[in-house]
């Protein structure tokens, strides 16, 4: 079989889209700690505790039974307390981190698309609609969801690494290759369980790609190195899962709603890797799906398998694939307690790319305008206008729930996390108009009642509290979600309490 030969060009897009990430998202750098930072960083006093025994804890899954934020995420944890010791709590230098894992992410993503389609223009418009995608901010600025980046690098890693050209005649099955191949699966396995997708995205890739399917065949060890380390990793990973680890769950659902669901979120998959703009840092609980989700899932499905081996037509069902495939994991069948989340679909964005770069291309080749070519990359950069502010909404907790509470406005959790900014900035007349609008919303929602009784504690009201506490005693609320430190604190006066409750 003749090797590809790679030409020196295929550094042009990779570079690009690199630099076109750190330029859109280069604000975050300077933002605060959000979200899910305060528990899972700057209260998180297991970032402290020596590496050796976070090891052994993670490894162990002993880290699940203690609590550890992140227990089943061991990459997350090990990184950000190496971080711990660098900045301290200062975030800056969590946020540059952050923004360069996004640059070689982008980078990743731009090469594979160079390497799938062998199409110069396609790739780099690709690329750069990946590096800019306005639906990317959450993950490019929470510290915490640099989770997606980690298992990001470690899937596309690993696809360059197993699918990529041999350079020479015959394809390498070397050890270089494999230990190359193995190690990436495995960064991106213990960074996040959404990784398991790298298993049908090779299967898509196979399918579309010719010479990816003959470079496979050839390696067999490459991918039973692949093989065993999923299989570790699920000898490692299900034990927890069956004990009972910290992921929450969505509520059980009836299996036609849990099948209904899952059409539906692969249809809006597909619309958000094509439409990225449509971002959100909340989205609440989801309707019952209707059987309407049905025949535009299957459509996509059939269309990807039908248009898949067709030379015409191989690269927009490429796209459409990933596009479904990268985000399964968090498909409602599996129950995550986020239906909806920006960054389930991060991944899924660069088969966005492949399609509407192969529609650019073509429409310029149709209407005779060929060497207009190059030029085909800056129809990705007007995302910008939607990314700057996209990015904007997570500089802090202040932002980023006045933002939620603004776009889904019948969203509790929104209108809970607005309620505790203005807790901890101490303005009582706001937090509480806000925990009106979260309870008005959905009066039995649980996180709303806590911070309801915190809200009491930190503002002197003790009587109120321990009413709304018995109320909860009363529904089985148990000790979770904070509620132990609500009850130690609310045993002692109302000055006490006060400081007791804390931010």
């Amino acid at each position: 079989m003749r090797a590809f030969k790679i030409p020196r060009s295929t550094a042009v897009a990779p570079l690009l889209a690199a630099a076109l990430a750190l330029a859109a998202f280069a604000r975050v750098a300077t933002f605060g700690f959000a979200y899910d930072d305060s528990w899972t960083l700057v209260d998180n006093a297991w970032l402290t505790h020596p590496l050796a025994e976070l090891l052994q804890l993670l490894a162990s899954g002993g880290a699940v039974a203690k609590h550890v934020p992140d227990a089943t995420r061991p990459v997350m944890v090990l990184f950000e307390a190496l971080e711990r010791r660098v900045f301290g709590l200062a975030p800056a230098g969590y946020h540059v981190d952050s923004l360069l894992l996004y640059a070689l992410t982008c980078a990743l993503a731009a090469r594979l698309a160079l390497l799938l389609t062998r199409r110069k223009h396609v790739a780099l418009f690709a690329g750069c609609f990946f590096a800019v995608a306005p639906l990317h901010a959450e993950v490019a600025s929470a510290i915490n969801f640099r989770e997606d980046l980690f298992a990001a690098i470690g899937v596309l890693g690993a696809l360059l690494v197993v699918c990529a050209p041999a350079k020479t005649a015959a394809p390498s099955d070397g050890w270089a290759r494999r230990s190359a191949a193995a190690t990436l699966l495995a960064l991106a396995l213990l960074a996040k369980e959404s990784a398991v997708a790298f298993v049908p995205l090779l299967g898509l890739v196979a399918f579309s790609v010719p010479w990816v399917r003959a470079n496979l065949r050839q390696r067999r060890w490459t991918l039973a190195a692949l093989g065993l380390v999923f299989c570790v990793w699920l000898l490692w990973r299900v034990p927890l899962a069956l004990r009972g680890d910290d992921i929450p769950l969505a509520p059980a659902r009836p299996l036609s709603q849990l099948v209904l669901r899952s059409a539906r979120f692969e249809v809006l998959a597909v619309v958000h890797a094509l439409a990225p703009w449509l971002y959100s840092p909340d989205y609440w609980r989801q309707p019952d799906a209707t059987f309407r989700f049905i025949v535009p899932c299957v459509s996509l499905l059939v269309g990807v398998a039908l248009l898949g081996r067709e030379r015409e037509s191989r690269i927009p069902a490429l796209g459409v694939g990933i596009a479904l495939i990268a985000p399964l994991a968090c498909a409602p069948w599996l129950r995550p307690v986020n239906e909806l989340a920006d960054r389930y679909f991060f991944l899924g964005t660069l088969g966005g790319g492949l399609v509407w770069g192969w529609v650019f291309e073509r429409a310029a080749i149709r209407l005779g305008f060929e060497r207009l070519g190059p030029g085909i990359p800056l129809l990705a950069l007007p995302l910008v206008l939607f990314t700057w502010p996209a990015t904007s909404i997570w500089r802090d907790d202040r932002a980023l729930w006045s933002a939620a509470a603004e776009i889904t406005p019948a969203s509790p959790r929104a209108w809970a996390g607005l309620s505790r900014v203005h807790r901890i900035a101490r303005e009582p007349a706001l937090a509480d108009a806000a925990m009106a609008r979260a309870l008005g919303a959905d009066p039995n929602y649980p996180p709303a009642l806590v911070t309801q009784v915190y809200n009491d504690l930190a503002f002197g009201r003790l009587a109120s509290a321990r009413e709304h506490l018995a109320v909860l005693e009363e529904h089985g609320a148990g000790d979770g979600g904070g509620l132990a430190k609500a009850k130690r604190c609310a045993v002692l006066d109302a000055v006490n309490a006060a400081r007791c409750i804390g931010p």
